[in-house]
């Protein structure tokens, strides 16, 4: 109910579209994750089919992610106009002894390119499994029928996109002070990591006996159930971490400002200060 009521705040004060555009795709992942997985649960014997869906908006959300950043900061122009004048980025561990890599044009060019990889990548492995399990060849936990294959490829493809958002946010980390985008970062990583790493020693958990069938559900049909289960509760979650979180997204007359959210008592009757101009409200910084 809190992120709804978010998006229809930022709908009704949409006063940046260049940048609210974005925060209201990111918001839409909690909802579309638990109504997916609802629906999962609802009609088990179309769960397969249902989360291609949330495999699609997840890989959508990151390259979201990685947009609004590039967009606070002022877009490409000036995203590699900053670049280019800084030194050569040195990378994180585990390779901080090798050379330094140059930023600029090229280096922003690829940050994007492995941002779309994993959006393109991740919904076509969901469709390979949809297509396997149609001719029986896929089975969750089973190594010869494919699904091994999918969890590297997907591991890959992630790990690739989540290492280019780290090195982009190191080389412009000083243009995103004011942005807190550790935070968010980190908000938007655990959950596709969680999704991930969860459904995966799930099926280990049934490819060693532990989970089974359980009256007219299969054991398939049991473990994703079981995923889809623990999806709507972490949503909860984090829909509340969102809630009682210290700062939120403040867009105001083409400024991008993080401030406390309101409080509960003035939701209902005023909008939000993301969303009110900054002429008619003092801002705490």
């Amino acid at each position: 109910q809190r992120r709804v009521h978010g998006i229809l705040m930022h709908l009704r004060h949409y006063n940046q579209p260049n940048i609210q555009r974005y925060i209201i795709r990111i918001l839409f992942m909690v909802p579309v994750y638990a109504i997916d997985s609802w629906l999962g649960l609802r009609f088990k014997a179309a769960a397969l089919y249902v989360d291609l869906l949330r495999d699609i908006y997840e890989s959508f959300v990151l390259y979201n992610f990685f947009a609004l950043l590039l967009t606070h900061i002022g877009g490409d122009r000036q995203c590699t106009a900053e670049l280019m004048r800084r030194p050569p980025l040195r990378h994180p561990p585990p390779c901080c002894c090798a050379k330094p890599t140059a930023v600029g044009e090229t280096f922003l060019r690829v940050c994007k390119l492995c941002m779309v990889q994993f959006m393109l990548t991740k919904p076509l492995c969901s469709i390979v499994a949809i297509v396997l399990a149609y001719l029986g060849l896929y089975d969750e936990g089973t190594v010869g029928a494919g699904y091994l294959a999918t969890v590297v490829v997907v591991n890959v493809s992630v790990t690739v996109a989540f290492t280019a958002l780290v090195y982009f946010y190191q080389a412009t980390k000083h243009l995103l002070d004011n942005f807190q985008a550790v935070g968010k970062f980190m908000c938007v990583k655990a959950i596709i990591f969680l999704s991930f790493w969860q459904g995966f020693f799930i099926a280990l958990l049934k490819k060693g006996g532990v989970i089974h069938g359980l009256g007219d559900w299969s054991a398939n049909e049991v473990s994703m159930g079981l995923q889809d289960f623990l999806i709507c509760v972490e949503m909860a979650g984090i829909a509340l971490a969102h809630r009682w979180g210290r700062e939120t997204c403040i867009i105001s007359l083409g400024r991008f400002r993080t401030v406390a959210p309101p409080s509960a008592s003035r939701c209902s009757r005023t909008p939000p200060r993301c969303c009110t101009p900054l002429r008619s409200r003092t801002w705490r910084t």
